[in-house]
């Protein structure tokens, strides 16, 4: 349970939700605090929306449908699509997309992956607030509504429907993730998806949700990285507050992240000559982009820079017996204050084997006390907090660092 102090401010202990009610003079105001995750909402043109109402009720993400099909574009755009995008982008909430899917057979999938992609030019003024994916909406829609995926659909027809969405969309540098329920989950390989960096989108509506534990999907035992815990919430800017909304939340688990930031900083390699191919794959979605660098004799050389969360390849035509590859991972500044690189080859990482350590933290102590213990090349050793200058401030905000990249 959440505590507060003589000055009002709102202290969590532990992953929920609270109503706090403050009481003055005989009038009395609420507001509703959760610890632990982020709160959202998905919104369609079936909700009539007020988005300055949105923004006031302070959620943290929205997800905009942006259409369904494939045959009769731009007929099958969602009504709102862009004005929703437009709105969302200028009240700075953070925005993803789904895509409502009709699809029965792979070229379906294909044919829907080609429409959305030519939506995707109507919005390029907005881009900069999409930092979630673009969610493929597979489910058995409601009869006499849309026409929706069969609902006797394999396991394996389902893999391909989403594998094949994602990877045209994976080639125009766009991250997916794949919306369902437990049902269509449970018949999907989930492990082959996450090993193409597909995340998901649980819709489970329980009576009373449980906002103290992690949700799974199904018996898997997979955290999802959105859950739609409602069908039926309320928010004060979609139908003056009285109309359902789905509600949505992200959970804010650093831990899980990090393994999984972890387990991608040294790509796998396989080699051709002079051809090095790296192979990586993240699901995360506090993950924005990854920059890639190679120690090559001593040397911190940069490869690629900025490449999109959803690349799992990349090939280095200038490979030398020797060369050993690093990806940093810039994280998503809707779930982390930290905007900088981490994970790989770090700042501060002075003996270059990929890890933050004390023993770097003691080397660059040693540095600031006597300048000739500077090696050649301090690339990523010496000026942690990039002001020109090495004092003991660099050497405290690598300590902080390491505490954070170790907790």
């Amino acid at each position: 349970d959440p505590t507060v102090d003589q000055n009002g401010v709102v202290t969590g202990h532990s992953m929920g939700k609270a109503t706090i009610t403050a009481t003055y003079g005989g009038q009395s105001d609420s507001c509703t605090v959760s610890v632990g995750f982020l709160n959202g909402i998905d919104v369609s043109h079936h909700n009539v929306t007020d988005w300055d109402a949105i923004a006031a009720s302070g959620v943290d993400f929205v997800m905009i449908r942006a259409g369904f099909g494939w045959e009769n574009y731009p007929n099958q755009n969602d009504q709102e699509f862009v004005n929703n995008v437009r709105q969302a982008y200028e009240h700075g909430i953070p925005f993803g997309l789904y895509f409502f899917s009709y699809a029965k057979t792979a070229e379906n999938a294909a044919a829907e992956a080609a429409y959305f992609l030519r939506e995707m030019e109507l919005i390029q003024p907005y881009l900069d607030g999409m930092v979630l994916p673009v969610a493929y909406d597979l489910e058995v829609a409601p009869e006499g509504d849309y026409v929706g995926v069969p609902v006797d659909i394999s396991g394996e027809e389902l893999m391909q429907l989403a594998e094949t969405f994602s990877n045209a969309l994976r080639q125009n540098g766009l991250s997916t993730m794949v919306y369902s329920t437990g049902d269509f989950f449970s018949r999907m390989d989930l492990k082959r998806l996450e090993n193409q960096g597909i995340s998901f989108w649980y819709a489970r509506w329980p009576y009373a949700p449980d906002f103290t534990t992690q949700v799974t999907i199904g018996d898997t035992g997979v955290v999802p990285d959105i859950w739609q815990y409602a069908s039926d919430g309320r928010n004060p800017g979609v139908g003056g507050g009285q109309a359902n909304t789905d509600l949505d939340l992200i959970y804010l688990d650093m831990d899980s992240a990090k393994d999984q930031l972890k387990e991608i900083a040294q790509p796998d390699v396989s080699v051709s000559g002079s051809t090095a191919t790296l192979s990586f794959a993240a699901r995360t979605l506090y993950l924005d982009s990854y920059n890639i660098v190679k120690l090559r004799d001593g040397q911190v050389l940069t490869v690629a820079e900025d490449l999109p969360r959803c690349t799992l390849q990349y090939i280095d035509n200038d490979y030398q017996a020797g060369d050993v590859y690093y990806l940093n991972c810039n994280l998503n500044p809707l779930l982390t204050t930290v905007t900088d690189t981490y994970y790989g080859l770090h700042p501060g990482n002075w003996d270059m084997e990929g890890t933050l350590n004390v023993g770097d933290v003691i080397n660059l102590a040693q540095a600031v006390l006597d300048n000739s213990k500077l090696p050649q090349n301090s690339y990523f050793r010496s000026d942690w907090n990039n002001d020109q200058v090495l004092d003991v401030l660099d050497v405290m905000t690598l300590t902080q660092q390491l505490f954070w990249y170790t907790d």
